[in-house]
Order: structure tokens, then sequence, then C-alpha cells
């Protein structure tokens, strides 16, 4: 009996001990979250006493995540311009391409249309028919200026014949001058818009022995502008045209150009 009362005793004095140290513990815990916060007011007091402003941790903490959350915001919004700026650029790179093989599709279609004029009985009548009616339905379906000289030499009757199209959108004034030629010089005046002018023959080759090329000059004024054209016609035994063209595409802001000439003897 004895011995049980002894070992009661001491399981219960073991208890309060144990709960005495806790109360301790807590005791301790609170006295240093007390010290910490009486530290944290004394240095705030004494930096709002020197001008200062003084965070606790836990607002920092909250500035460091709204500062992350801002950065990562950021970085989003430049890859979403960045995205646009480089679907902005594909577009007009697709655009750019579209109107280079338009003028490249413009500039065969001129040139065949030469070449096919020399296959029938008149080549001067066929060639402008072709080219005034070609010329006339690109204005009407795109965005486009064009300027072209049409000359044609003739070896049976020694002479050469031009045809000059207008297709600029306003009106021109033109002269002309060649070289071994009689007249050496002529003045055709205005050609309004959507018109060609032809002279033919225009010239009478004046050079012995009929060969060599002749330099033929198509000075033509629009709006404050004087542009020149040189026309090198071969002469020969043999028959011979060449297309001089000078040709621009637009699309809205954008435009693509393209001056060239085409030749042919037979």
């Amino acid at each position: 009996m004895k011995a049980f009362l002894l070992n009661f005793f001491l399981r219960s004095l073991i208890k309060n001990i144990k709960k005495r140290k806790d109360l301790w513990k807590l005791e301790e815990a609170k006295l240093l979250v007390r010290s910490e916060k009486q530290s944290f007011s004394e240095q705030r007091k004494k930096e709002e006493g020197r001008g200062r402003n003084v965070v606790s941790p836990l607002m920092k903490g909250q500035m460091f995540l709204l500062a992350s959350v801002i950065i990562v915001l950021g970085l989003i919004s430049i890859s979403n311009l960045l995205g646009i700026y480089k679907t902005v650029e594909e577009t007009r790179l697709q655009e750019s391409l579209m109107l280079d093989k338009q003028l490249r599709n413009i500039k065969t279609e001129y040139e065949s249309i030469a070449a096919a004029a020399k296959l029938g009985n008149d080549v001067n009548g066929s060639a402008i028919s072709y080219l005034a009616n070609f010329s006339g339905l690109l204005r009407n379906t795109a965005d486009v200026e064009v300027f072209y000289v049409f000359a044609y030499f003739n070896a049976s009757d020694k002479n050469y014949s031009l045809t000059i199209g207008n297709y600029l959108k306003d009106s021109i004034n033109v002269t002309v001058n060649a070289s071994s030629s009689d007249p050496a010089g002529i003045f055709i005046g205005v050609i309004d818009d959507r018109k060609n002018e032809t002279r033919t023959p225009v010239h009478t080759i004046t050079s012995v022995p009929l060969s060599g090329t002749v330099l033929v000059n198509v000075t033509y004024a629009i709006k404050s502008s004087n542009v020149m054209e040189a026309v090198p016609v071969t002469i020969s035994s043999r028959n011979y045209l060449i297309l001089l063209y000078d040709i621009k595409v637009k699309e809205g802001n954008d435009f693509v150009s393209v001056k060239d000439t085409y030749n042919v003897t037979w």
C-alpha cells in the first residue's frame, strides 16, 4: 500500500513538473514576441525620428509578392506585344510578296504582247490594240500606273513608227528626238490618261549604210517633272521591235515598280 501511494505521488509530481515546464516555455515565447514587438516599435520610433519609414517583415513579404506579380504581368504584356509586332511584320511581308508576284505577272504579260504582235501581218496595229486593251484592263482591276513606248522598224520601207501609251493617272506632254532620222525631232503634244498616241511612219532613216542603232529619246512632262526615256532601235535588213515599259503596282502605302525593255528581231 505504501509503495502504491509513493508511486502515485511521484507520477503526480512529474506531471506537475511537466506542466510547469510547458507553462514556462509558453511564457518565454510570449516574452520573446513582446520583446520583438517592443524592439521593432522602438526601432520604428527611432527611424521615424530620423525621418525614415520602417517596414515590418510582414509588409516586406507582401511588397515582394506584389512586385513579383507586377514583373510577371509585365513580361506577359511584353510577350503579347512582341507577338502582335511579329504578326504585323508577317502580314506586311506577305502583302509585299503578293505585290511582287503581281508585278512579275504584269511584266511577263507586256512582253508576251510584244512577242505576239510580230506574228500578224499588221505588227504595229496589233501591238497598239493589244497594249491599249491590256493597260485599260489593268487600270480597271488594280491600282496600277503604266507608261510604255513601242517602236517598230519595218525593214521593207526603211522607216520606223512609235506608239506611246499613257496610263499614269494624269496627262503628259510628249516630245521625241532621234538620231540619224528625218525629222530629227517631233512634238507630239498632250496625251491624256488612258490614251496612246501613234506616229507611223514617224521617222525615215537617213544613215548610210542602213545599219546600226537609232537612239530615240522620248521626253514627257507630268505635273512638275520631266522624264526622258531612251529607246534604242536596231536598224538592219530585218524587222525589229522594242517595247519599253515603266510599271508601278500599289497597295495602300506600299508599292513595287519595274522599268525594262523587251526586243525581238526577225
